[in-house]
């Protein structure tokens, strides 16, 4: 009886390598059938499947879709879940390309980025499915990481619970949760069309971006901090507002051109400006209040224009509106040093009286110093505001 049962259990399992073996030739088959499909230049020898786990590893990659572009990948990896072999179109349950490099012959805002990685976590995703690019209406988890050579431009892009839409000639992306850098964004539909225009919403708000020769952007309640932290810069200020402008990305770093902002019921971060300048000019307020607030800034609007030459920011017009005062200057960060410079005037709210009192701001964005300057028009100000008060 025990040798019957061992020669059973040998006949099964030679007939599952067997079975196995044979699915595995035919997965080498139907995927370099999908390769070819989809512009994905490999040689032969540079495939090896192995069973346990049963990961298909990929040397010396390149995607050519279009001759004035490429991606070339050392490597790529997609696993397979291993009973699904049994079947006629094996799932994929990753896909992970590993330090791949862009190169671009045209565009020199794409030209060698590098250090690709991404980490693709489909949930129904069959090599049927990548034969016929199928890819929509399949929920997946995402992570992507690149540089430029300078390394000016880092980008991470994490999603999670993702869903690719086709509908009236424009791809849609769902997502749930999506991280951009340092921007934490929820609820995202995006929209991108055939003639370049892409339609992001979110609860952060919503952005529309025209790209032709360069890239106009309208956006509507944006938390003004998340755009700054998905360009992964330190933001001053927090608020939601509408911003606008062009922007070019010439190089694979930050952008050059011009934007605006006007932001509402916002807050400078890091600064009490009131608490400030009350130590110079006497203004009525609640002392008591104010103590028990933060260090930051609450304002009713503030706006500005941003010029933007790469790391360098140029801030003209600025304008904020407080309670008690009126801010306006220029000024100018440099985002490699992470180095301040501004130049402002306030205007307290006296009554009957017109006091200008400039401020020079400067050193670390995040921990600035300030300087008042005290010149003839400000002492003579104060000193009619003196014998005002003593009358």
């Amino acid at each position: 009886m025990m040798k019957k049962s061992v020669g059973v259990l040998a006949i099964f399992l030679l007939l599952s390598f067997g079975v196995f073996f044979v699915q595995k030739n035919r997965l080498e088959t139907q995927l370099v059938a999908v390769f070819a499909q989809h512009d994905i230049e490999i040689q032969p020898q540079d495939i090896r499947l192995q069973l346990f786990p049963l990961v298909l590893t990929l040397k010396n990659v390149t995607y050519r879709p279009k001759r004035d572009w490429y991606v070339a990948a050392p490597k790529a990896d997609i696993e397979f879940g291993f009973f699904s072999l049994l079947r006629t179109s094996p799932v994929v349950r990753f896909i992970r390309v590993h330090e791949a490099v862009l190169h671009s012959k045209v565009r020199s805002d794409l030209a060698e980025f590098q250090g690709i990685n991404v980490s693709l976590e489909p949930t129904a995703l069959s090599v049927s499915d990548l034969a016929e690019n199928n890819w929509f209406k399949k929920a997946f988890h995402l992570d992507l990481s690149f540089r430029s050579p300078n390394n000016q431009l880092p980008v991470q892009l994490a999603i999670r619970n993702g869903v690719l839409l086709s509908a009236n000639n424009a791809i849609q992306l769902h997502v749930t949760n999506m991280v951009l850098n340092k921007a934490e964004l929820h609820d995202v539909r995006l929209q991108y069309t055939l003639n370049n225009t892409v339609f992001f919403r979110s609860a952060q708000g919503s952005l529309d971006i025209y790209a032709h020769d360069s890239y106009r952007i309208i956006g509507k309640d944006v938390e003004i901090a998340t755009v700054f932290a998905a360009l992964n810069i330190d933001s001053i200020m927090s608020g939601k507002g509408d911003i606008w402008g062009t922007l070019q990305f010439k190089q694979p770093q930050l952008p050059v051109g011009k934007l605006a902002f006007l932001v509402h019921n916002g807050k400078l971060n890091g600064m009490n400006l009131l608490s400030m300048i009350a130590q110079y000019i006497p203004i009525n307020y609640d002392e008591q209040a104010l103590k028990e607030k933060s260090l930051d800034t609450e304002f009713h609007s503030a706006t500005a224009q941003l010029i933007w030459q790469n790391d360098h920011l140029q801030v003209e017009k600025l304008e904020m509106t407080m309670p008690l005062l009126h801010l306006m200057g220029t000024g100018k960060m440099d985002f490699s040093t992470q180095q301040c410079d501004f130049k402002t005037t306030f205007l307290p709210n006296i009554a009957n009286t017109k006091l200008e009192v400039p401020v020079s701001f400067f050193g670390d964005c995040r921990s600035r110093q300030y300087k008042v300057e005290f010149n003839r028009k400000l002492q003579r100000s104060l000193r009619e505001l003196l014998k005002e008060h003593l009358r």
